[in-house]
Order: structure tokens, then sequence, then C-alpha cells
């Protein structure tokens, strides 16, 4: 997702308790009952078909020129839960449920959850055929009141899930698989072995060379993520920064564009792999790094391709002091650095270093210009799968998010240009939304720069928070939460949600509610947490239910009407929305059953032969703007 952006008149560019950092994700560790037990392999499979990966290729050879996301994969449907599929086996303490997913060809599978909750002692275990890769256990500790979760890429064209529910525990699991990664490039590290890494180009240098001995704090904050948007899974990089409080609140910068098209459950679904770095420097005897993963983010704000192309999110759970991560600090004002790095993941490869040793230039009034230099151990340039990494400034603060650029090693001395921070800062827009100042510096004390600082706070507090699509309705319309309260594994907590307007007035469901508003007017509704430590909070918002139809309610963005004889769907833009765009479809309890990205000029049709009867809703996610609307589905 990088290169090339260049124009003539600028830039337009569209401790934590009972937690254990093992086999990488944050889980309990231990080993699945059909091991070591030794059970038959005697339980259901489900096949899927394969993507076209030559296709696929062909469309990345375009993307990749284009500077879009570096994509590893595609999405394939799944739509299984644990009531639909899978096999059960009476154990003597419990029982336990298996299901095996394959795609033929698939060189890594990832599952995306759609609807996740464990009870307490249910342990979820997810392996390879040859069980060479085993993930979990997850436990209740995984849970997030989203009912949203995403597990790590597993190796091999086969996935098993195994979930053991212990014999004394009466309560359910959820578990609902909506989709499935088909990973077809960029991930040998997955292939345990000296061969297991390398997808970036040769003249890389790794972080730990000597080149990164004076960034050793900057490095733990810098992370690859596995971005998933709509139908696509790529590579990009970003760090943790620190804010103004000091108080260890998760947010992570990275690029607008590594964010196009991503719906809020998307962002839930990222995959954050920090520590992902080899221990020695252009070793290829080194084995595979195990890194250490977090799992969902939530949007706070967003720069846009036409501005400084920053995205900061923040983790829907705070980060396990074992992690030993870093905060990085940052320069809000405009000064061109004279030296530093960046630190990136290259292609999705192990963690590496560029060095600058030339002033930084102006390119427009919204990037930086960086030409890297040559150093002892290669001559560091960035890749597809760079893109969102920061740019350090010789007091090792970060002053850029990587858009793009021009370097290879085969042009090493070409120039990359980073989003400025100090646009970044405030000049998107006047809203929290559109920049970073409302959050890194929350009591608006103006710093100019903080340094960084370790993840060492004691104190998490709670935060409470949640999304919906829409606050303008029209009555009868079933309305989907999205429970995003920032979690604190260290403590256990209680939900409340206060309804007006609805036939159920509340509810102490755990995840996210769909509610039908049958009253017309302007409707509370409040979500508070109290969790086990006494903290509590809250949040309230009002829900506008109009007989009008929905059509009305929202702007006029875009046009959508049925096409049942030819079981089509047409969007059409207004001139001011053409351009990049994606398409959603959700049914009324809030599952996506469509998505795609593309770009339109006036009007296009998407293929609905696939969706069952019914009503829906469309969302359109433009560059500018995010529309819904109601779509009835006849054939």
């Amino acid at each position: 997702m990088k290169k090339v952006f260049y124009f003539i008149t600028g830039l337009v560019l569209i401790s934590l308790i009972g937690i254990t950092n093992a086999n990488a994700q944050i889980s309990a560790g231990g080993t699945p009952k059909s091991i070591l037990l030794n059970l038959r392999d005697n339980y259901e499979q489900k096949e899927f078909a394969a993507i076209d990966v030559a296709k696929a290729k062909l469309e990345d050879a375009e993307k990749d020129a284009k500077g879009e996301l570096y994509r590893y994969g595609k999405t394939i449907n799944v739509n299984l839960d644990i009531n639909s599929a899978g096999t059960w086996t009476k154990l003597s303490d419990g029982n336990i449920w298996r299901l095996k997913l394959k795609s033929k060809g698939a060189k890594a599978l990832g599952l995306y959850f759609n609807d996740f909750w464990l009870p307490e002692g249910g342990e979820l275990y997810l392996y390879n055929e040859d069980k060479s890769q085993i993930l979990g256990a997850y436990t209740s500790a995984n849970n997030h009141p989203s009912g949203i979760f995403a597990i790590e890429l597993v190796q091999g064209e086969t996935v098993t899930l195994e979930y053991f529910q212990p014999l004394n525990q009466k309560e359910q699991a959820i578990i609902s698989i909506s989709e499935m990664a088909y990973a077809y490039r960029s991930v040998r590290f997955l292939f345990k072995g000296t061969d297991a890494f390398g997808d970036s180009e040769s003249c890389e240098v790794d972080a730990n060379c000597s080149e990164g001995d004076n960034w050793r704090d900057q490095q733990r904050g810098v992370a690859r993520i596995s971005v998933k948007s709509g139908s696509d899974y790529g590579w990009c990089s970003g760090s943790l920064v620190n804010n103004t409080l000091g108080d260890c609140k998760p947010y992570f910068l990275t690029a607008d564009h590594c964010a196009d098209g991503a719906s809020v459950t998307d962002v839930l679904s990222w995959v954050f792999y920090f520590n992902y770095e080899l221990a020695g420097c252009n070793d290829p005897s080194e084995l595979e790094p195990t890194p250490s993963t977090m799992t969902g983010a939530v949007k706070k704000a967003r720069g846009g391709w036409n501005g400084s192309d920053f995205y900061l999110v923040m983790f829907t759970s705070y980060i396990p002091i074992d992690y030993n991560l870093y905060f990085n600090g940052w320069k809000s004002t405009n000064v061109a650095s004279t030296s530093g790095v960046g630190i990136h993941h290259p292609a999705g490869d192990v963690k590496k270093i560029s060095t600058y040793t030339s002033t930084l230039s102006n390119y427009g009034s919204t990037h930086w210009s960086v030409g890297w230099s040559g150093t002892t151990n290669g001559h560091g340039v960035t890749e597809g799968g760079s893109s969102g990494s920061p740019l350090f400034n010789n007091n090792g603060r970060i002053v850029g998010t990587l858009t793009g650029g021009a370097s290879y090693c085969s042009a090493p001395t070409a120039h990359d240009i980073y989003g400025k921070v100090s646009y970044s800062w405030a000049s998107n827009g006047s809203s929290a939304s559109s920049r970073l100042k409302d959050w890194l510096d929350p009591n608006n004390t103006n710093p100019g720069y903080i340094d960084g600082k370790d993840e060492d706070c004691t104190d998490f507090p709670l935060i409470v928070d949640y999304y919906v699509e829409s606050t303008s309705v029209v009555v009868g319309t079933m309305v989907h939460f999205v429970n995003l309260t920032l979690k604190n594994p260290a403590y256990s907590t209680s939900y409340l949600w206060e309804f007006e307007g609805v036939s159920q007035s509340s509810t102490t469901i755990v995840t996210s509610p769909n509610r039908t508003f049958n009253q017309i007017g302007t409707f509370p509704v409040t979500l508070t947490a109290t969790n086990s430590n006494g903290d509590t909070d809250s949040k309230t918002i009002y829900i506008t239910v109009s007989t009008n139809d929905i059509d009305e309610l929202d702007n006029s963005g875009f046009e959508v009407y049925p096409n049942p004889s030819h079981n089509e769907v047409f969007v059409k833009l207004n001139n001011s929305e053409k351009g990049k765009r994606a398409v959603r479809i959700y049914n009324m309890t809030g599952q996506m059953v469509y998505s795609e990205n593309s770009t339109v000029e006036n009007e296009s049709g998407i293929d609905v032969s696939g969706i069952p009867t019914g009503m829906y809703f469309i969302e359109v996610i433009t560059e500018k703007n995010t529309y819904s609307k109601k779509l009835s589905i006849i054939k």
C-alpha cells in the first residue's frame, strides 16, 4: 500500500490479571483436549471454493502500482456457527466441539467472528492440519462487548476449531464465523524454518541491526497491522502514540488510506502484531519470531486522502504489561528534522529500519519528503505494507506517517512522502474526528511535542462507547447497537442498556443488542457499564424516529434502486461523490451479507443473486461521506 503519489501542484491522495502472552495472541495457553486424549479426527469438515489467485494477483499489480492496500488475501463467506455445523464429542469432564474448514491452495486462513462469547471455563483452540501451529486457548477473557473477534492467520489450507465446554458450565458458547481470509501471498512468516520470512526486498535493514541501536524504545511501539477492508485483507504499519496525560490509552496511529473502505466492524477485526522482529541483524538462519498481538480497534479520527492521510484508532482492550511496548512521542509543530529513521514492516515482513541524514523537505503543506541513506547493513527503503509507519525526527519523536513514494531497492535514493503530524494535529478540519489534538492533548495544553513512555500504567479507566449506523430511522426499523466499551480484562464488567421508544426498555446483555423502534419521536438510548473495581461510565445518544421514507432522511449523496429481473441493485453517486467507494449490505440484525470496493463514474450494478429476498440496509462509503438507505430485495 505504497507508491506512487506525486503531482506537480501538490498532493491529491486518494499488567492485566490472568492474561498471558502465549502463542502470540492474548490467550491462556494450554493444549487441546483432542491432542491430550489422542482422539480420532472424526468430525465435520466444510470445504469452500478457493479464490481465483491468478486474477487476484493481476488485480494486485494494479493496486500496488496505485498505492492501494497491499493485499495478502481475499474473503470467503462462511456464515457457520456452533449450532449449525461441527461435531460434539462427550468427555468425562465436559464436551468438545470440533469443526474443520478447508479451502484448497490457501497459504493460510484467518477466521472472523461476527458474534463471539465464551462462558467461564470454556476454551477455544485453533490449529492447522499437522498441529504444528496451535492458537489458544481463547477464553472468556477474550470476550469483547462488541461480539466481534478475529484470529490471527493459521498456516495452510485447513483450520480446525476446537471448543471445550466443562461439565459444570451450563451457559452455552456463542461462536459464529462470518468470514474466512484466504491468504495467497506475503505470509512466508507462517512457514517455520530458516526461509520463514523475507517477503521484503533484499536491501532492507533489520530493526535490530546497529542502525537501530539508538531507536530501541521507538521500535517497541511499531506494529504490523492485518487490515480487513470489506472483502480484502492486507498489510500496513503504524505505531502506538503517547498522549499528554500519559495514561496509556491505547491510541495507535497509521495512514488513512490503510482504512479505505473499512467499516466499523472491519476495524474491530484488525489484528496488530507487535514485537515481530528478528533478534539479530540480517541473519538468514534465524528462526521465525513470535509476535505479540492485539485484536480490534475503533476509529477516533482521520485525515483523508486529500489531507495528511492519518488514521487514529484506539484498541478495544488495554495492552498487557508483559508485552513490553512503548507509546511513542510526537512533535506537533512544523519544523523539518535534520535526520532520523522510519521503522516499518515492508510487505508484511519482520520489522525494518530506514535511515535519513538529510533535512526533510516540504511536499505541499500536508506532507514531508524524505530521501533515504545507505548505512552499514544495507540501504533501507519502504514498500507496500510500510504504509502508515512512523517517521521519527532526530529526537525520537514521530513527525509523519507514510503515505507513499518512489523508493525501491532498485531506486534507493528516490523520495517517499509522509503525512505531517503538524498538519494532522489540527489542519484537516475543525472537529475532533478530523484531527489529532483532541485525543493526544485532551486538556489542550498544546506542548508542541512530548516524549514517549513505557507501558507502565496501573490505572486503566473504564470508557464506555457504542456505535449505531444511523440516528435517524423510520418507525418499525430494527437498529443494531455495537458495544465499543474499552475493555480492561483485569476486571469483570456488567452492562445496562436503557431504551425508550421500544417494547423492551432495558437489557443487561453484554454484547450488541438489536431494538425495533415502534414509536415516533426522539428517544434516548443509554449504555452504562460498571466493573468489579467499582468504576462506572455511561453514554447516551438520541434516536429520531419518523414516518418519512428513510431515503428522505439521508442526504442525497447517492441513489439506489433494484433491478429484480436481473438480480442486481444499481448504485448511482451524484457528481460530487464520484470516485472510490465501498458498498456494504446488512440484514436487519446487523450482519453484513455483501461487501465490495470499487470505483464508479456514474452508476454501477451489484450482483445480489446470493442474497435472499427480504429487507436490508445498504451502506455506501465514499471518500467524503458514509450514506445508508433501506433496501428491499425482491426476486
